[in-house]
């Protein structure tokens, strides 16, 4: 299984996350759930930044330099210059038992391999590619040459890095793709390549959102907006209303003949789901696997609608053997996995149901006021998370009524 080791990161003090099909990080606001989330992302997009820089690169003995600098210069896009970190921080990604990668600073960022023999697989697997590129470039554009040679180049990281996962973070404020007009949905993308342009020369600033944001938006267009699930009676749950793209124009139709809601006039909690919805759908559509970052998947939505969109994605990860991490403030979610996880120990398997063996819940909090945080594994060893946990804010809640309720006791007496 993936697992990733934090110490001295940023609000991160030591954290150990071991990644499963579906993975939960639930604290307060500002607990480093984030963080880590785009830690865990930032190793799972180095494949797709490696191929772009050896697409066309076939030169063995320049690989090795070629992998380290595209690593350092993503770390930077994600996090800003290492400098800015505290000099003992270490991360380390194992993508299996035995192959790990791991980032530490001394005066520079420091990249070092778990095995250097992955390099010099990687350089012998690239040199039997190389006639092939060189064919191309000898003769007339080849387009069937040049899928070939993207395929197999794609199968050699896959090997790599032992992951064929096409990884995508969605973001909080998701509804940004749907409720603004596209206007100024253009001139906020231009901004926003602009600024990513600029983060070039400013290393102190951390952009990372930046480029999540404009990633997760260019995924949209090209692959969700005008994405119907009629057929799905489990998503139109969620969303009340059929959805269609007309004229450009996002809707959800209404009953009566002709009449409609513009999505972008629509709810909140439909524009914040409506992505979820689409993107499981697409996902299940290719049954082909992903791996996903969804921060606060609850947001603006009814409880029963957080329980049902929950199966959904529970649904699509256990028919395409994906993996997901979820970031939450909401222990109600929890109480949700929880059911999921219940309901396969007394009932069995089934894709609508959650293997207590396929999931990790996490707990950041600080460990002292004003210091560095700590993460504690929720699951117990009945397979379900300890009911303490879940006890722990009504409780604390309940105990705040009681102490209002006697003091209205008292005032009466008086």
């Amino acid at each position: 299984m993936p697992q990733i080791k934090i110490n001295n990161f940023g609000p991160i003090a030591h954290a150990e996350i071991e990644l499963k099909k579906i993975t939960v990080l639930i604290g307060e606001q500002a607990s480093g759930k984030s963080t880590i989330a785009k830690v865990i992302y930032f190793f799972k997009s180095l494949k797709e930044e490696f191929y772009k820089s050896i697409r066309y690169e076939h030169n063995e003995k320049v690989l090795e330099k070629i992998l380290i600098k595209s690593i350092q210069d993503n770390f930077a896009k994600f996090f800003g210059s290492s400098k800015f970190y505290d000099p003992d921080f270490s991360i380390k990604y194992y993508y299996s038992e035995t192959t790990w990668l791991l980032i530490t600073r001394t005066d520079t960022l420091q990249i070092k391999f778990s095995n250097e023999n992955n390099v010099n697989y990687l350089t012998r697997i690239i040199d039997k590619l190389h006639p092939i590129y060189q064919n191309i470039l000898r003769n007339q554009p080849d387009f069937k040459l040049l899928e070939i040679y993207a395929r197999q180049l794609r199968e050699v990281l896959d090997t790599l890095f032992i992951d064929t996962k096409n990884p995508l973070y969605i973001p909080a404020s998701r509804n940004i793709s749907v409720s603004y007009p596209e206007f100024f949905q253009k001139v906020f993308f231009s901004e926003l390549s602009s600024s990513i342009e600029s983060l070039s020369t400013n290393q102190q600033f951390k952009g990372v959102d930046l480029y999540l944001m404009r990633d997760f938006i260019t995924y949209v267009d090209t692959e969700l907006r005008g994405i119907n699930f009629d057929n799905d009676e489990e998503m139109l749950r969620i969303i009340k209303l059929k959805y269609k793209l007309d004229n450009g124009v996002e809707k959800l139709v209404l009953s009566r003949p002709g009449r409609y809601v513009r999505l972008d006039q629509s709810s909140t909690g439909q524009q914040e789901v409506i992505r979820l919805l689409q993107d499981a759908y697409v996902v299940r559509q290719n049954n082909k696997a992903v791996f996903r970052v969804i921060e606060e998947p609850e947001a603006h939505l009814f409880p029963k609608a957080q329980q049902q969109l929950l199966i959904i994605l529970t649904k699509t990860i256990n028919q395409t053997a994906s993996e997901l991490l979820i970031t939450t403030h909401s222990p109600y979610l929890l109480m949700i996995l929880n059911n999921l996880m219940y309901s396969f120990e007394i009932k069995g398997p089934d894709n609508s149901r959650l293997n207590p063996a396929e999931c990790n819940v996490y707990q950041l909090e600080l460990a002292k006021e004003n210091e560095l945080f700590f993460n504690a594994k929720l699951i117990n060893e009945a397979g379900l998370i300890g009911q303490n946990y879940l006890d722990k804010v009504s409780e604390e809640l309940g105990a705040e009524f009681d102490k209002l309720y006697e003091i209205e006791a008292e005032s009466l007496e008086n």
